[in-house]
């Protein structure tokens, strides 16, 4: 048992290091010398769970060059429970169908996420079950928004704020569903969301396009008011 231990000890520092020099030089041999040791770390998993999570690292560094294929066949069966590990290798599956481009899937895979995660009783939610869904739920917004799906797009954001009044994208959802809204032709309501991010996020990388935005917006809803 130490002998395994300190193999795979041995295997995880010759993976970061291999990973390391690949992103220095993108020197394709390194990955793939990283692909080798990643799958050499599940084969040694003595557990579920660390079989698991060499599984995910594994997924990643596939992903990371760009064998999105075969790092979806290799996180197929670790998907289907509800614990904060089965719930990032979901995430990852969504971030995969996305760069692969099967976007109508992805946007479908990361609502279910968000509502899994959202599913947990608040006592019960682990902080990364909680930033799972905060990303799952914000990322669909996202995805709909970059289709020009903006009506979609636009009730995703505003059910993102509902049940993420404290996430990490707050001021880019009030951004984009403000952005929505007026491709939707919901002029008052955009001025809404942009002068809410105002308020809310002052230092928000999102504040000059904010008031970029808001002055046409406002010169909108005059020449409304006006014709009526």
């Amino acid at each position: 048992a130490s002998f395994t231990g300190e193999e795979r000890q041995a295997q995880a520092i010759a993976l970061h290091c291999a990973l390391q020099l690949y992103f220095k030089t993108d020197a394709t041999a390194w990955w793939k010398k990283g692909t080798v040791l990643a799958q050499s770390f599940v084969n040694s998993a003595e557990s579920p769970r660390q079989k698991q999570e060499a599984v995910l690292l594994a997924a990643k560094i596939y992903g990371d060059g760009g064998q999105y294929q075969q790092a979806l066949e290799l996180l197929s069966p670790y998907i289907g429970g509800q614990d904060a590990l089965s719930l990032s290798c979901r995430f990852l599956r969504c971030e995969l169908l996305t760069s692969l481009g099967r976007l109508d899937e992805a946007i479908q895979a990361y609502g279910e996420l968000a509502e899994i995660c959202g599913s947990f009783h608040d006592g019960q939610q682990s902080q990364e079950v909680v930033a799972l869904g905060d990303r799952a739920s914000y990322r669909q917004g996202e995805l709909l928004y970059s289709l020009g799906k903006n009506r979609e797009a636009a009730s995703a954001f505003a059910l993102y704020r509902r049940h993420y009044p404290a996430g990490s994208y707050r001021d880019a959802a009030l951004y984009f569903n403000g952005e929505a809204l007026e491709k939707e032709g919901e002029t008052h309501q955009a001025i809404l969301q942009h002068e809410t991010l105002l308020k809310q996020h002052p230092t928000s990388p999102y504040v000059f396009s904010s008031m970029v935005g808001l002055v046409d917006l406002y010169k909108k809803s005059k020449e409304v008011k006006n014709k009526a």
